[in-house]
Formats: C-alpha cells, structure tokens, sequence
C-alpha cells in the first residue's frame, strides 16, 4: 500500500495538486473524512460515487476529483454506498474491489441490475482473472493502483461526454443514431439508450451491452466483426479482447431471452464475428 500511495502522492505533486490538498480547507476536510462514515461534498455536476475503504486513498481520489470540478460523494463500506446510491444517484462510479464487507465484484454486479450508468474499478488487484470478470460483470473500465489522477480524470470525463451525446434530448451525433428501432418482441431507442419488450418492460443494459446491441441492430442483418464490435463497447486506444465481446453477446442472449436460449436473435458466424437476424428487423 505504502510504495504506491507514494507515487500516487508523488503524481499529484507533479500536477501542481498538492498545495490544493494543502490548502485552508483542509482541516474541514480531514475532519469530515471520518472512517466508515458517508460524506457529500457539494459543488458542480456530475456527481460521483466514489467506494474505497482506505481513508487516505479516499481522501487523495475525492479531493483530486473536487479539483477538477466534479461533486462527490465518498463510503467506505458496500452497505453505505448502496444506501447513498439509491439517495444520491450518481453520474459515475469508481469502487475498489478490497472491501470490508463484501467483494467489489459482487457489488458490480448488484448495481449492474439496476442501473447502466458509467462504473469504473480501481484497484490494486491488477491478475488478469480479476480484470476480465470486471469487465465480463459490466464494469466499463478497470485501473489499477498505482495510477495517474489525471489519467484517472481523463477516463472520466470522456465516459461522461459520450453517455451525455447519446443521451441528451435532441442532441443526435449523426440520423443513424437517433429515434427508434424495433425488431421481433423489442425496441431499442437510440436516443434515451433503452432496450424494451414489445409488452414495454425495461431491460436494463450496460455501456457496453448496449453499444454492442445498437451495432448489430443498425447493421441490418449485415455481420459485424469482432474488431468492429470492440470499438464499439469500447473506443479507446486500448480495445477489450475478444473474450469480452463473446461474453457480452453471451449476457445480450440472456437478458432478451432468460426463458428460451434458443430463441435467441443474435448469429454467432464463426471466426469473423456476430450477426443480427435479419428476419427479426423491421423499418424503424
């Protein structure tokens, strides 16, 4: 823990944060940052949820993120944070995987039943067993500690401008983005990024998930391949492997058809990609 709070400490130097840290506020602050207690820190949108059960790390991430002019909100523990999740709703979520009373991953799991919104996993577990079940669980990003800060702030906000071009109202990045597709028993709005049955239940999709989905809808039965796939789950300089494309596919395939597998809409063609079932489309 010690060597690379170091560098973490270290970084912030080298950003010119650490007078912040140093600042007249700090004492309100230390005295706020009390261990196992919740705390809000008020300022300007977006907010973020920030789970980490290590006092000082706590205090460096949310004090960094204040900085660069995000609200906050901070636990230490999984039951605090589920509790302030459902108050506060957050724009964003970083959470550690070493936590006191649960494992992170199965708290990735509990908010990915309920909600798609931005969650990244910063920890210092760094196996790659840890890092694609994450991922395969709905995380959209996972860094390792150490870190960057401002690399940390960079990933943020760019999760952050792409969620709000997809989902403000009338904001369309190009027609084939915008309105409402419908194919056998669902609709996908492209616009509010919500996938619903024809009865107008809710499934509830990650990031991921759902760029992967609105890609094999608007190919209109053409076959994606999986490189296209992973740009579209992920666009970043450093794309998901292929197992995590497969094994959002996989979720796809369940969440639209828990009661029949083999009903399923989407066509794994082999050693190239997936393909939307033509037959199930219709003109949006």
């Amino acid at each position: 823990m010690g060597s690379w709070l170091g560098g973490f400490l270290k970084n912030l130097m080298l950003v010119g944060t650490f007078s912040f840290l140093l600042s007249g506020d700090i004492n309100k602050r230390q005295h706020a940052f009390i261990p196992g207690e919740c705390v809000w820190m008020r300022r300007t949108t977006p907010l973020i949820g920030l789970l980490e059960d290590d006092a000082s790390m706590r205090f460096l991430m949310s004090s960094y993120l204040e900085k660069s002019g995000y609200r906050v909100f901070t636990c230490a523990t999984t039951t605090e944070f589920l509790a302030a999740f459902a108050k506060e709703k957050p724009d964003c979520i970083l959470l550690d995987l070493n936590l006191p009373d649960e494992d992170g991953l199965v708290v990735v799991r509990k908010i990915r039943y309920h909600s798609n919104l931005p969650l990244f996993i910063v920890s210092s577990r760094n196996s790659e067993q840890d890092r694609v079940a994450g991922i395969e669980l709905g995380a959209d990003d996972y860094i390792t500690k150490p870190f960057h800060p401002r690399e940390l702030v960079a990933r943020i906000h760019n999760i952050l401008q792409r969620n709000a071009r997809f989902s403000a109202p009338g904001n369309r990045v190009s027609e084939a983005n915008s309105g409402v597709i419908h194919f056998r028993g669902f609709s996908l709005d492209l616009e509010k990024r919500r996938l619903e049955t024809e009865q107008g239940d809710q499934i509830i999709l990650t990031r991921g998930e759902f760029n992967c989905l609105a890609t094999l809808v608007k190919a209109r039965g053409a076959v994606v391949t999986r490189e296209q796939l992973k740009d579209a789950i992920s666009p970043r300089q450093e794309p998901p492997q292929d197992r995590t494309v497969d094994s959002i596919v996989c979720r796809l395939r369940q969440k639209m058809h828990p009661e029949n597998k083999k009903a399923n809409l989407i066509a794994t063609v082999s050693g190239y990609g997936y393909q939307m079932d033509p037959r199930a489309l219709q003109a949006s």
